[in-house]
């Protein structure tokens, strides 16, 4: 098991809650990237992949929310490298209230790429050392693939707007759940909790480009399910999503 655990502690700002004062998964999810970038940082990968022309690309997030912390709210952020696989990375987070009981957890996997070729590159040695992950580790995270869409409810386009992109110049991953989730119709969004948010990253889009985010909605036993598909003007296949939404519990 991988030893170099890295936590953080965040306090809830009022612009990262929705209307209901809860966190936005959108917030958990830039926690979880800005945890990561900042162990990164610590332990000098940054600094080795700008030099070397490489860089991390991320390609799944599996996360699951038990309850949604709430404006003003500290929480503590974990997060380690998991295990490497050949080109690929895996990386978990979890987040604890104060009572130390974990709220969210999320799965994610990375791509290490040349960035100047855009092409694959084996992890190697150097950043096994640095991130602290054992060669004899290869098992990979449980991280479940969004179910296809296969019938659309609801269609929507965005353009990409220049505070939506990320160091590289293209658009941030966060964005691509903004959009999708702004498909969702508001009366599922006020009556229901997104528990469960599976993400598989296809093509990267970038300045200017119009997207159109198409979305079908199903009811599966006492839940929602919203699945989404991302597309470019060609009809690229940018991104898939599913959300899962849990009903919420009435106050008595």
């Amino acid at each position: 098991m991988n030893s170099n655990i890295f936590e953080l502690e965040y306090r809830i700002p009022y612009y990262d809650v929705d209307y209901q004062k809860r966190t936005l998964i959108t917030s958990l999810i830039n926690y979880f990237n800005d945890i990561a970038f900042v162990q990164s940082e610590n332990l000098g990968g940054i600094a080795y992949l700008t030099q070397n022309n490489l860089g991390w690309v991320l390609m799944n997030w599996d996360i699951k929310v038990d309850r949604y912390p709430r404006f003003n709210e500290r929480v503590l952020v974990r997060t380690a490298p998991h295990s490497f696989n050949k080109f690929f990375a895996y990386r978990w987070f979890e987040i604890y209230d104060k009572d130390e009981i974990k709220i969210a957890k999320a799965n994610s996997r990375w791509l290490l790429i040349n960035t100047e070729k855009r092409r694959p590159v084996k992890i190697n040695d150097y950043l096994y050392g640095i991130y602290g992950v054992s060669y004899e580790n290869n098992n990979i995270l449980p991280i479940e693939e969004p179910q296809k869409l296969l019938s659309i409810d609801i269609e929507k386009q965005f353009e990409v707007r220049y505070s939506d992109l990320d160091s590289n110049g293209h658009a941030n991953n966060v964005k691509y759940v903004v959009w999708a989730l702004d498909t969702v119709p508001l009366e599922i969004i006020s009556n229901y909790s997104l528990k469960r948010l599976k993400v598989k990253y296809e093509k990267e889009v970038t300045y200017g480009k119009t997207v159109r985010v198409l979305t079908g909605i199903f009811s599966e036993q006492k839940t929602i399910v919203s699945l989404h598909k991302i597309v470019d003007e060609d009809e690229t296949e940018l991104c898939f999503l599913e959300s899962v939404w849990f009903l919420n519990e009435k106050l008595s």
